[in-house]
């Protein structure tokens, strides 16, 4: 007879979970699916677990230099991945939580190092947390960094090729802002059906379960919430009537401004939030989604049925080769480098390189180049993606134009609130300005006459 298998406390799944985000640091598009395994908890437990991985996240090159001059600087990022993570998770629940005593935080810490590292790991683990609790001010002095720079990655956890990128666009105090804009807890918000509902009755219902829920002030059928988690298990969400969506992306959709009677195609479509806007702003159109994967695609299935919407066709397509009659509308959400939803997918500040952007630049222009073949004359397509770098939005879309002078801009405050919108005609948010998601979108008509 077997004994049943003991379950895992929420301090060492959350160990576990960093473990598995941090190891595999080529995957960009699956990590907030592991935060859906967590079905053995209750929500309190969901809601530590959930904490302590995004805010070690969010604080991972801090934790680390600390954690370096507790171990051994050079020798810190060799020791087993389980052991750091421990280490770190436990270092930031010390330093910026006060949900649980040190000697408790410390004590699990031990515990969960001694299970899955052994006895040596563990008394390695205790001596560190102890000395750090002893003398916490030295370790925190971060008096001896000069470079500004890395001074400004160390202390906001950001990467210092993304300092820098940031600094040549913004300079160092909007930057210094855009970082801590980053580092606090995200504030999330849902989009109300409003082909089945309406927003004042769903705005009173979500302000039951989250009494700090407000109204959008930039897209009215969006609303801000803290309390997320109660709100995705109401039977508002699990019928349809909300669905949860940054108003960042949100805008992209209201740039297509979908009518009745038209096919409108949404490109790498998954997880389908904007299909979704979009059929509900417009029942009456016929929309195709197409992404390159099969469950990628079931993603997008789910959500449309979910919102009951329809009229949509489901096709597994390569963006760079689509299967594709030309249409009204074409929505390009593109493969970005994320740079603009560092809060909230903070995994992405260290699993992003620099080597890596000129190869995203590339793809996003070829399938720019392949998804103007397939729109209407007089029709649209809209680019969009939730970075902030200038090289995938405004210098893109600059190239694009230059090479097809098919296209032209009509500009984004003819269809949003001009406040998200800046001097080109383009969408543009920033988090530590709009307190969104930073993202970029832009409307361009295929002419009539070519």
């Amino acid at each position: 007879m077997t004994g049943k298998k003991k379950k895992n406390s929420p301090r060492k799944k959350a160990v576990l979970l960093l473990t598995e985000i941090l190891k595999s640091k080529d995957k960009t598009d699956t990590d907030t699916n592991l935060f859906q395994d967590l079905t053995e908890f209750n929500d309190t437990d969901r809601s530590l677990i959930t904490e302590i991985v995004q805010g070690t996240l969010r604080q991972l090159k801090y934790l680390d230099r600390i954690a370096g001059q507790l171990y051994n600087k050079k020798k810190w990022s060799k020791t087993p991945h389980v052991f750091r993570r421990s280490i770190e998770i436990c270092l930031y629940q010390i330093i910026f939580t006060d949900k649980i005593p040190d000697y408790a935080a410390i004590n699990e810490t031990v515990g969960i190092v001694k299970e899955m590292n052994g006895n040596y790991w563990a008394r390695v683990a205790n001596g560190m947390m102890r000395s750090f609790v002893r003398d916490n001010d030295r370790f925190t002095d971060l008096s001896g960094i000069d470079d500004e720079i890395e001074l400004m990655s160390t202390e906001l956890s950001h990467p210092v090729w993304l300092v820098n990128k940031f600094t040549d666009i913004f300079g160092p105090d909007q930057t210094r802002m855009l970082c801590m804009a980053n580092n606090k807890r995200p504030v999330f918000s849902v989009r109300v059906n409003t082909a089945k509902t309406y927003i004042k009755e769903v705005l009173q219902s979500v302000r039951k379960l989250d009494p700090h829920a407000v109204q959008s002030s930039v897209l009215p059928d969006f609303i801000r919430v803290k309390n997320i988690g109660s709100v995705l298990k109401s039977d508002l969400f699990l019928n349809g009537l909300i669905s949860v969506q940054d108003e960042s992306a949100g805008l992209a959709a209201r740039l297509m401004d979908p009518s009745a009677g038209e096919l409108i195609a949404d490109v790498a479509s998954a997880p389908g939030g904007k299909l979704c806007y979009m059929a509900e702003l417009s029942p009456d159109s016929d929309f195709i989604a197409l992404d390159i994967k099969k469950e990628r695609l079931a993603l997008v299935r789910d959500n449309c049925r979910r919102t009951e919407r329809e009229n949509i066709f489901y096709v597994t397509a390569n963006a760079l080769n689509l299967p594709l009659a030309k249409v009204d509308k074409l929505l390009l959400d593109a493969p970005c480098t994320g740079s603009g939803v560092l809060g909230k997918r903070a995994d992405l500040r260290w699993k992003r390189k620099p080597e890596q952007l000129e190869k995203i630049i590339r793809l996003q222009e070829d399938l720019l180049d392949t998804c103007s073949e397939h729109v209407k004359k007089g029709g649209v397509l809209v680019y969009s993606t939730c970075t902030i770098l200038p090289e995938e939005n405004h210098i893109q879309i600059s190239k694009f134009l230059s090479k097809h002078k098919e296209y032209f801009v009509e500009r984004a405050e003819n269809f949003v609130n001009s406040s998200v919108t800046d001097k080109n005609g383009y969408v543009y948010t920033l988090p530590h300005i709009h307190s969104t998601d930073g993202s970029f979108a832009v409307r361009l008509k295929k002419r009539v006459e070519i």
